[in-house]
């Protein structure tokens, strides 16, 4: 079960929680009722995109298959999604995979100015192998909308640095799911 959705929001939102608050607890327990499901194209970890009361779009995702696999998957997912008025991105069973299909799904967040979100370094020369941003995705971003990443003791490092980049980088609220 998720942390009770009334405490998401502290004092930053206060002006808003009067209209936020109750929508959000909707939400949040809409999702808690969801059957789990699997989908059809697992291979590209989008398991679920829906668009759930009050306009919030919910996208669940269980891995982060390789870009090639993925992209279209996450295309269709997101523009779906574009309408809504707030995102739910649930990691609570994601089991980490391609670091490139967790930045181009973080482009999707952001305005087309390039967002630096990340590098691997080797563990022998400490050099960074790779920095992953995307500035182009193909369909229409999802901007200035309140995002919320759930995540769960099963969620992977890869889900967590992904969340953690969110809330970070755009002011997303991370909920996590405690056993």
């Amino acid at each position: 079960m998720c942390s009770p959705a009334l405490n998401l929001l502290d004092s930053r939102d206060a002006a808003a929680s009067g209209v936020v608050r109750p929508t959000l607890a909707r939400t949040m327990e809409s999702v808690r009722q969801m059957p789990a499901v699997g989908t059809a194209d697992s291979r590209s970890g989008v398991t679920r995109a829906e668009r759930l009361r009050d306009n919030v779009g919910y996208l669940e995702l269980r891995r982060f298959a390789p870009v090639a696999i993925a992209c279209d998957a996450a295309a269709a997912a997101m523009d779906f999604l574009a309408t809504t008025d707030a995102l739910v991105i649930d990691l609570r069973g994601n089991t980490g995979g391609d670091r490139c299909m967790a930045a181009l799904l973080t482009s999707y967040l952001f305005d087309t100015e390039p967002v630096h979100i990340g590098e691997r370094y080797t563990s022998s020369a400490r050099r960074a192998l790779t920095e992953t941003h995307f500035d182009a995705v193909p369909t229409r971003r999802y901007l200035r909308k309140d995002v919320y990443v759930l995540l769960g003791p099963a969620s992977s490092p890869l889900a967590q640095e992904f969340a953690r980049n969110l809330e970070r980088l755009r002011g997303a609220t991370v909920v996590e799911e405690r056993q």
